[in-house]
Formats: C-alpha cells, sequence, structure tokens
C-alpha cells in the first residue's frame, strides 16, 4: 500500500470516529442498534487471536461464515450515512454492494478479514473492502476497518 493511500485511509477514519461519536452524542445512533449475539461480537471484534479463531469458523462450514459476512453488511448498513456515504445497495455477486461517496461511485466488497480478498480487480479506483480486521497493511486498494468503529460504540469492551 502507498504512502498516500495509508495517509488518506487514516484521515478517514479519523474524521468517521468524530462522525460516530457526534451521531452517538446526539442519538442519531444508539448503541442497540448494534444487539448481535455476544458470542459472535466478542469472538469477531474481541479475540486477540482472531486468525485461529477464523480457522475454527472455515472448520464449521459456509452458514456460520455467511453469518459473519452478513455482520459486517448490517453494520455497515447502520453506519453508511454517518460515514458520508450515500445511494447504499447490497448486490447478489461480486461486489457486494455498491455507494456514492464525493460523487463518485464506489463498488464495496464486504470481507471479514482484509486478507481474504482475492479479487484480480484489486487496483481500481472505485473500490473499496469494508472488512472487520485489516490483518494484511500492503493491500493496493482503500480499505475500511470496520473494529474501530465498532470499538468506539462501546457496546463490548
Amino acid at each position: 500500500m502507498s504512502e498516500e493511500l495509508r495517509q488518506k485511509e487514516d484521515v478517514r477514519m479519523k474524521s468517521y470516529l468524530s462522525k460516530l461519536d457526534a451521531a452517538l452524542k446526539t442519538g442519531t445512533i444508539k448503541r442497540l442498534d448494534f444487539v448481535f449475539p455476544k458470542q459472535i461480537l466478542e469472538e469477531v471484534i474481541g479475540s486477540k487471536e482472531f486468525r485461529k479463531f477464523r480457522q475454527n469458523l472455515e472448520e464449521q462450514g459456509d452458514q456460520l461464515t455467511r453469518i459473519y459476512h452478513d455482520y459486517l453488511i448490517f453494520c455497515f448498513g447502520r453506519l453508511y450515512e454517518i460515514l458520508d456515504f450515500e445511494d447504499f445497495k447490497t448486490k447478489r455477486d461480486y461486489p457486494d454492494a455498491e455507494a456514492m461517496r464525493d460523487g463518485k461511485r464506489i463498488r464495496i466488497e464486504f470481507e471479514v478479514l482484509g486478507s481474504e480478498f482475492d479479487h484480480e480487480d484489486a487496483s481500481t479506483s472505485d473500490l473499496l473492502i469494508v472488512c472487520m480486521v485489516n490483518d494484511k497493511k500492503d493491500i493496493p486498494i482503500e480499505v475500511l476497518e470496520l473494529k474501530p468503529l465498532l470499538r468506539a460504540i462501546q457496546f463490548f469492551s
């Protein structure tokens, strides 16, 4: 990942956290909007051994994997307006969704881990990866990691 892209992501994350804080204070969103089974929240977001957890998840099959993937979409769907996205629409194929940001169309792919992104068009400028944990820092496109945002909601420690 280029230094310029990393700096842009850092600036956006600071802005997102500020907007999220304001939305929580004004009641635009509420912590209860993110209620999900406690075990899933703790394992997905709080686990210090995320890779081991992910391996266990894969052993349990596709249905559980789909739940985590859908949870990412759910969380983004609750936050997208606060994060300056508009017209968010999910799809049934690749990429998972589309939205508008700064007057431009953005294609969005959701992955539990950033390293799970394996599509060939990774260098395109209109693609955004939204993941729970960005465990691969050299992805050549923009990545939005939801973990810091969900931690900021303080629904869990």
